[in-house]
């Protein structure tokens, strides 16, 4: 997913995985982009995710399970820790209901903004889940960035 957001970017872009072979992975594929890339994105590495949160305004993450959803957002040093007021936050974990519930409304709480929008592999059901993410995006989108301004 960090591949095709990257890609797709404009702007500085942060980046955080427990596992550092993927992120140093991730880094050397884009060392050469960075120089050749038309927008000048910067790429940096968090090191935690707390740390990023505190800089950043919109947070996309896709987590294997409902545990490792818990401790990045929860934990000692988790999303929730450092989240900026009015932050975005799409979570494209395919985790299960009340783990979902249970993030959204401690984000909520914090003044931030939801997208629960998980991946699946059927392909029917994930361009479904598509249509659904676009549209719901762009209502929350309108209303993130008029929160914004």
């Amino acid at each position: 997913m960090a591949k095709n957001l990257f890609r797709k970017s404009k702007a500085p872009f942060q980046i955080f995985d427990v596992n550092t072979s993927s992120m140093n992975r991730f880094l050397e594929e884009h060392a050469s982009s960075l120089s050749s890339s038309p927008s000048n994105v910067n790429i940096t590495v968090a090191k935690t995710p707390a740390e990023l949160a505190q800089s950043c305004d919109i947070i996309v993450t896709m987590l294997p399970a409902s545990a490792h959803v818990q401790k990045v957002y929860l934990g000692d040093h988790g999303i929730l820790k450092g989240m900026k007021k009015g932050a975005l936050i799409i979570d494209s974990s395919t985790i299960d209901v009340k783990t979902a519930k249970d993030i959204a409304e401690k984000i909520s709480n914090k003044d931030g903004i939801n997208v629960d929008a998980p991946v699946s592999g059927g392909n029917f059901f994930f361009f479904f889940v598509l249509l659904l993410t676009v549209f719901y995006f762009d209502i929350i989108s309108m209303e993130y960035f008029s929160f914004l301004h």
